[in-house]
């Protein structure tokens, strides 16, 4: 029942990570992100959310776009917290998504 709340909560502090990523991008990592990311339980909706704010409706690529920086340093912060235990969960998720499609 807090799941929805909790996605909102993430989806919000993402989206202040791209608005914020020259000014304070630094300390939000810092503070917000790696103290979410010592809390494992928190980790797959982490990484849920930030793939469905990265995914191009278009199918055409975000690399380059400050979402996608955004993104990319949210996941540089929380891997530095648990580096193994992050990498495991993208591999997984890439499996599955082999899995799926092949």
């Amino acid at each position: 029942e807090n799941l929805p709340k909790v996605s909102d909560i993430l989806n919000l502090l993402m989206v202040l990570t791209i608005r914020e990523s020259k000014d304070i991008g630094p300390a939000i990592l810092g503070k917000v992100w790696m103290v979410l990311a010592s809390c494992p339980s928190m980790i797959d909706l982490i990484i849920k959310c930030l793939l469905d704010r990265t995914s191009s409706g278009s199918g055409t690529s975000q690399l380059g776009e400050k979402s996608m920086d955004a993104a990319e340093d949210i996941l540089v912060s929380i891997a530095s917290v648990n580096p193994s235990f992050i990498t495991g969960k993208i591999i997984n998720l890439f499996l599955k998504l082999l899995t799926n499609n092949y």
